[in-house]
């Protein structure tokens, strides 16, 4: 093998650590798992399996052991592979409401499906027609972080339908909403995009 190892959310890394037996061993993976207790499964071998979690997401790690000795005498072993893992992306969000193409008046709120309790950036911008080309306006009309239930439902607070500027007119424009998904990681999701138009 290299000197990086990949693994993947839902593999086991299976962790062997060779040393006197009747003493204690932990191992740590980067900063995100330390001192993760090994058993002893036959004298002076102590072992682990590390599975990776959906989501989690680690770039060249160093893998260490650590050894007690029954008289305290403690050494540290570190493998000269790192490991890295590559969570998959997250799930799509898809947006239940608006539909695409609605018209609607005054006011909306944006719902949606995601995973559960996915965090969903949504976004919506909007392009005022103005009267003549020279004073269209653009924009965004407003922004939100939202979280999906357990159930993965997720809706963003009423947004009140104004746009433009004095010679703008809120009538008629056209809004474009976006949602994706961020994981803990940072990684983003696909995004889903629609467009409604205003009354």
């Amino acid at each position: 093998m290299g000197d990086n190892s990949v693994i993947t959310p839902g593999q086991t890394l299976h962790l062997i650590l060779h040393a006197q037996p009747g003493g204690k061993a932990t191992y740590s993976i980067g900063s995100e798992h330390r001192d993760v207790p090994m058993k002893e499964t036959d004298p002076g071998v102590y072992t682990c399996d590390y599975v990776p979690s959906a989501g989690a997401s680690i770039q060249d790690a160093p893998v260490s052991a650590t050894y007690t000795s029954a008289g305290g005498v403690v050494i540290v072993t570190t493998l000269d592979q790192t490991i890295t893992i590559n969570a998959a992306a997250p799930i799509k969000p898809t947006i239940t409401s608006p539909k695409p193409g609605d018209i609607v008046a005054g006011h909306v709120i944006v719902t949606g499906v995601s995973a559960p309790f996915a965090t969903v950036l949504v976004d919506v911008s909007y392009i005022s027609p103005g009267l003549g080309d020279v004073f269209r306006k653009s924009g965004k009309a407003a922004s939100w972080q939202v979280q999906a239930d357990e159930t993965g439902h997720w809706q963003t607070e009423d947004l009140k339908l104004t746009s433009g500027g004095i010679l703008a007119t809120s009538s008629g424009s056209t809004y474009i909403v976006s949602a994706v998904v961020i994981d803990a990681a940072g990684q983003s999701s696909e995004v889903d995009s629609i467009t409604f138009k205003q009354k």
